[in-house]
């Protein structure tokens, strides 16, 4: 409340960052409404989630085809999804109470900033992430989450508009968060999943082609090197440094060759087909990240290999992300304000400004 009455009475736009989609909840649905009722001020909110949360056009078009050439029977769930996708106004898949939002089937029809087409794709016009978009830059108040957030800073989000350049203010929620996730945000990461569901993209968009041959070669290939990698692995769970795991650096290797010969072969296919052309500029993406991380000369951060039991993910993070976040802050100059309840550390913001390339700020304690 101490900084929505603000927020509201100002008459500008301010952007509210969150760390978790339950905050965000929150302030749309329950804290938002009390107080513009309590001020008598309507204001037009808007909550934006990141691209996973809504329904991907050409992405349920794909899994419906494949369904089509399965052996199985069609998956009963996707028939649900086909009927709801014909009424919804806004493709949040939080909609269907009947279906978890931890189903396997999600991915398989969400985009991720990967594997969107943005505007290259033939359903750019009634896309929902654009549709969400287009009300956040016309709202008053836009609700997002800090990833989203950084997303907007780095212009990550290719062929959407950006949001901050319109804001006057941009409050930072449970900004204790905001440096790990900053951290994350700003490393390289690839791991087993990216690459099984590339193949399965790319396996759904190859049906389209007249007879598979090499492709086909190629992504039995990757998915096969995915497989070996994981059982390399085997000796290993959690987080584990890059040394920790050095015999298994030859299957790693063996995962970015093949990755490296599917890019070129997709390549070679791309033309007349904007699904495999998307494929392959995902391909080459998820090969130069591979490189960079697994590459044998010192790198500028922490090397390390996240083991889960059903997959792995290598990661490059960097240590000190001040410089990066300095940047995006100075080239932005609207008012920036961080809130949490856990700032401080011995009665001073030093230990977090530092880190987070703030520089000096106006700073208030309250007990």
């Amino acid at each position: 409340f101490a900084y929505l009455v603000p927020a509201l009475l100002s008459g500008r736009k301010v952007i509210v960052s969150t760390a978790t989609k339950t905050l965000q909840e929150q302030l749309f649905r329950r804290d938002l409404p009390t107080v513009a009722g309590a001020l008598g001020m309507p204001v037009a909110v808007a909550l934006l989630k990141g691209r996973a949360n809504y329904l991907c056009w050409h992405r349920l078009a794909l899994a419906q085809e494949s369904a089509r050439f399965s052996a199985a029977a069609t998956d009963s769930r996707l028939t649900e999804i086909g009927e709801w996708a014909r009424v919804t106004r806004t493709g949040e898949i939080s909609e269907i109470g009947t279906i978890s939002e931890a189903s396997s089937l999600w991915p398989r029809i969400t985009s991720t900033a990967e594997n969107c087409r943005g505007q290259r794709g033939d359903d750019y016009q009634r896309c929902f992430v654009v549709e969400a978009r287009r009300e956040a830059m016309e709202a008053d108040i836009v609700i997002v989450n800090h990833h989203l957030l950084l997303a907007d800073m780095a212009l990550r989000e290719e062929g959407f508009a950006s949001l901050l350049p319109g804001a006057d203010a941009v409050i930072v929620d449970e900004a204790h968060q905001f440096p790990d996730i900053a951290m994350e945000f700003f490393g390289i990461a690839a791991g087993s999943r990216q690459l099984l569901r590339l193949v399965e993209d790319s396996t759904a968009e190859g049906l389209k082609l007249l007879g598979g041959g090499r492709l086909d070669e190629d992504l039995a290939a990757l998915e096969q090197a995915v497989r070996n990698a994981r059982l390399a692995l085997n000796n290993w769970t959690g987080r584990r440094d890059w040394r920790e795991i050095a015999q298994a650096a030859p299957a790693i290797g063996e995962v970015g060759e093949r990755l490296d010969s599917l890019a070129s072969t997709l390549d070679g296919l791309g033309e007349g087909s904007p699904g495999i052309a998307a494929c392959a500029r995902r391909a080459a993406k998820m090969a130069a990240r591979w490189r960079d991380i697994e590459k044998e000369e010192e790198v500028d951060g922490l090397r390390w290999v996240d083991i889960a039991r059903n997959g792995f993910t290598l990661n490059l993070t960097p240590l000190d992300i001040a410089g990066n976040l300095q940047e995006f802050f100075d080239a932005r100059p609207c008012a920036w304000i961080f809130t949490s309840a856990t700032l401080a550390v011995g009665k001073d913001f030093d230990f977090y400004t530092r880190r987070t390339g703030i520089g000096s700020a106006d700073d208030r304690q309250l007990e």
